[in-house]
């Protein structure tokens, strides 16, 4: 878990900051600009958050959650907020300074409110419940709450940009049952299956297809090649909201979309270039 801390704040260094860099805005003209102005409103938002409507703030938490979707959402989109917090935070003048408290607001204030009000909706479930559920319940977890604090401590100082907080250790910690990991055998009796994966995808790693790859006989593995991003297919928010996540192949999605409308399975893996 913790070591999605450290490939985000990777992702943010080596492949946002550059591309980021390219495109002509206050953040820099260099990756160690565009890095320097992040750490910088970093540090403004732990002297002072942004206020938004209402109660709501954006907090530096808010900005590391941003910060870890890096791969996730668009880079563009990525960018556009923190410009937005840079003009809010630098804006000379009434006007300016209400014109990006306006931006704030609007790029800020929907995502609180449908996480607070309509999560479970969206999510179509309690899933923070039977996501820590399961994960609490998959093998055991140290109760020593020395040596938590002490491996978060150092996640913090690696991944000061993308680190979360203590998840899952902390609460596997006081979890009353013992924990068991997933029996291994069953696999073999799944009908063969398509898996897709992004080879650089650092919060599920391509390593854990290929070994799913290879306990299900007839699957078959889609890799998209040089892409770090963690979903594959496009995903759409639902009811209609405005948002989603674009895809990282069309050769992948096309692939996607032939299997579940025919039930026909690739001859064998297939590997796809990024769009």
């Amino acid at each position: 878990m913790q070591e999605r801390y450290r490939s985000r704040q990777q992702a943010v260094e080596n492949e946002f900051a550059p591309w980021a860099a390219g495109r002509g805005t206050v953040l820099g003209e260099n990756a160690d600009q565009v890095l320097a102005s992040i750490e910088q409103l970093r540090a403004d938002l732990v002297a002072q958050p942004i206020r938004l409507l209402g109660d709501e703030t954006f907090t530096v938490n808010d900005l590391n959650v941003m910060l870890f979707s890096v791969g996730n959402a668009t880079d563009e989109a990525v960018l556009a907020k923190l410009v937005g917090i840079h003009t809010a935070r630098f804006a000379d003048g009434p006007v300016e300074s209400l014109r990006a408290a306006v931006g704030m607001i609007t790029q800020f204030q929907v995502s609180p409110v449908i996480d607070r009000e309509l999560g479970t909706i969206l999510s179509g479930g309690a899933r923070v419940g039977w996501w820590t559920a399961y994960n609490c319940n998959s093998d055991e977890w140290t109760k020593d709450q020395d040596a938590i604090l002490t491996e978060h401590s150092q996640a913090v100082e690696d991944a000061p940009l993308t680190y979360l907080g203590l998840g899952f250790s902390a609460a596997c910690a006081y979890w009353p049952y013992a924990g068991r990991e997933d029996p291994p055998t069953g696999l073999e009796q799944v009908p063969g299956i398509l898996l897709l994966t992004n080879d650089g995808d650092t919060v599920t790693p391509a390593s854990g297809a290929r070994k799913l790859r290879d306990r299900i006989p007839g699957s078959r593995l889609v890799t998209v090649v040089d892409k770090s991003a963690h979903l594959v297919l496009p995903q759409r928010m639902p009811f209609g909201l405005p948002g989603g996540i674009p895809g990282t192949s069309s050769c992948a999605t096309t692939i996607a979309t032939h299997y579940l409308t025919t039930g026909e399975l690739p001859a064998q893996d297939r590997s796809c270039q990024s769009d």
